[in-house]
C-alpha cells in the first residue's frame, strides 16, 4: 500500500482527470445546445417570413366563393315537344310530298318526347303492347341503319317500330308511298332523339 501522502496525490489525480472529462463534456453539450439553438432561431425565422409573405398574397387577392344551394324543378310528365329538338327541319329535307306522309313519334321514358306530321291521334298504349308482345326483328331493313345492341320490334301496313335501348324505349309509326326511305327516316329520328335526351 502507499502512504497517505501518495494516496492523495493519486486522488488529486484522478479528480483532475474527471474535472478535465466534465469540462469536455459540458463544452460538447454546449456546443449541441447552440446548434439547436441556431436551427429553432433559422427555422422560426424563414417560417414567420414565409407566413408574413402568404399573408400579404391572400390580402390583396379578392376571393369571392358564391356558395348557393342546387334549385330543382318540379319535373313535368306532360308529354310536348322538346325546346332543344324538332324534327321538322330533319325530316322535311328527307321528304319530297309531305302531304303523303304521316310520321308519328314519342318516348316511353324521360325525357319524354312527341312529335308527329299529319298524323291522327294514335292510341300508343295498344301499338307499345302489341309491339312488345312480337319477338325482336332479326332481319329488318332499319336494323342494318341503326347501331348494334337495340332492341327492335316491327310490324308491316302500316309500318310500326319499337327501338328499346339502355334506359329508353322510342315508338316510330310511319305511313307513306315509298318505303326505301323508311331506314333513313328511322335513323335519322333515332338519333335526333339519342341526342337530345
Amino acid at each position: 500500500m502507499l502512504p497517505k501522502r501518495d494516496r492523495k496525490n493519486s486522488q488529486e489525480t484522478i479528480n483532475g482527470q474527471q474535472l478535465k472529462l466534465d469540462d469536455a463534456l459540458s463544452v460538447a453539450k454546449k456546443a449541441k445546445k447552440k446548434k439547436t439553438l441556431l436551427f429553432f432561431a433559422l427555422s422560426l425565422t424563414i417560417g414567420l417570413s414565409f407566413l408574413f409573405s402568404l399573408y400579404r398574397f391572400f390580402a390583396h387577392r379578392s376571393f369571392r366563393l358564391n356558395f348557393s344551394p342546387p334549385s330543382f324543378k318540379k319535373a313535368s310528365l306532360s308529354l310536348s315537344q322538346s325546346e332543344k329538338m324538332s324534327l321538322d327541319k330533319p325530316i322535311k329535307a328527307l321528304l319530297k310530298d309531305q302531304s303523303s306522309w304521316s310520321i308519328y313519334v314519342v318516348t316511353l321514358h324521360p325525357p319524354l318526347f312527341s312529335w308527329s306530321l299529319n298524323f291522327p291521334s294514335a292510341q300508343q298504349a295498344d301499338i307499345v303492347s302489341q309491339l312488345s308482345l312480337l319477338p325482336p326483328a332479326l332481319n329488318s331493313p332499319v336494323k342494318e341503319a341503326l347501331p348494334q345492341g337495340l332492341t327492335i320490334q316491327e310490324t308491316f301496313d302500316p309500318y310500326q317500330l319499337l327501338i328499346s335501348l339502355p334506359g329508353q324505349q322510342i315508338l316510330i309509326l310511319i305511313n307513306g308511298p315509298d318505303q326505301s326511305l323508311f331506314p333513313t327516316l328511322v335513323k335519322t329520328i333515332y338519333w335526333q332523339v339519342v341526342r337530345s335526351s
